[in-house]
């Protein structure tokens, strides 16, 4: 990613043709930064600071930049796209937020990889079982409403081997396609792909069959985890499919049927179906 510094008042130059009044929502504002901490504390802060819903915080480089659960995010600089969004959604569309971020990413990489990619259950974008973006949500409601910050983290020419914590489990476009990728290309698409996904939902469409649809989780065994250590609780069962909020459907040993609505989801295949949550 280029590390040159844009006003966020400034046009967003990935948008199409068509001027101020095309209705582009998510992405007439951008603001790229060389070095950041976090993508997603500028977001924040721009709309703490009463920035409109739209705007795009792009880093070629940060220093603490975190996925779920607070995990650091790992990147080489000038490498991925390192994206965040400020939303101020209405409560009806605040609740797919998360499924609209991961199609959006995931479209983007089917069109910049020429694959057919897979969504793990429920944010992570994957070719060929290895995770090549991943996607975080966070909001707060006000007395303005919903403020929203989307964080989006999209391998495009780094090499996961260089980090032996996702070494096994990560991949990139240029890993998969076998050359170098346009970091440009590839924010220019992801941001069309969430504004329009946003427009449509903004109007009243819903994104969560399509989002289901790539879904690689639904047919397997899976283990769900909340919390570390002793704490931690843990349910293993056949993942079924996800209901209208978008909650991972998981059959116990006993046959209950559990709507799950976070945790960390591995692969069980193999292992007795059962419970521990209490």
């Amino acid at each position: 990613m280029p590390g040159n510094e844009r006003n966020v008042s400034e046009p967003n130059p990935a948008e199409p043709p068509g001027g101020p009044d095309d209705g582009i929502v998510i992405g007439r504002k951008i603001a790229r930064k060389a070095t950041v901490a976090s993508t997603m504390d500028e977001a924040r802060a721009a709309g703490a600071a009463g920035e409109a819903e739209g705007l795009v915080v792009l880093a070629g480089r940060q220093s603490a930049g975190r996925g779920r659960y607070g995990r650091r995010w790992l990147s080489a600089p000038g490498q991925d796209v390192l994206m965040s969004v400020l939303l101020r959604p209405q409560s009806r569309v605040a609740r797919e937020l998360l499924m609209m971020a991961a199609l959006a990413a995931s479209r983007t990489v089917d069109a910049l990889a020429g694959v057919r990619s897979t969504i793990k259950w429920p944010n992570d974008v994957r070719i060929d079982g290895r995770k090549v973006c991943g996607v975080i949500a966070e909001s707060e409601s006000g007395p303005d409403g919903v403020v929203a910050v989307i964080g989006i983290g999209l391998n495009v020419n780094s090499d996961p081997s260089e980090w032996a914590e996702i070494a096994g489990t990560a991949t990139s476009l240029r890993i998969a396609t076998g050359r170098e990728v346009s970091g440009e290309e590839a924010t220019r698409i992801l941001i069309q792909e969430l504004d329009g996904l946003y427009r449509g939902m903004r109007a009243g469409e819903s994104v969560r069959d399509e989002w289901a649809g790539r879904l690689d989780t639904v047919g397997q065994r899976v283990e769900v985890a909340w919390g570390e250590g002793p704490s931690c609780r843990r349910l293993r069962g056949l993942a079924e499919g996800v209901d209208a909020d978008g909650r991972l459907l998981v059959r116990d040993a006993e046959g209950r049927v559990r709507p799950v609505a976070a945790g960390e989801v591995t692969l069980s295949a193999g292992e007795e179906l059962g419970s521990d949550d209490g």
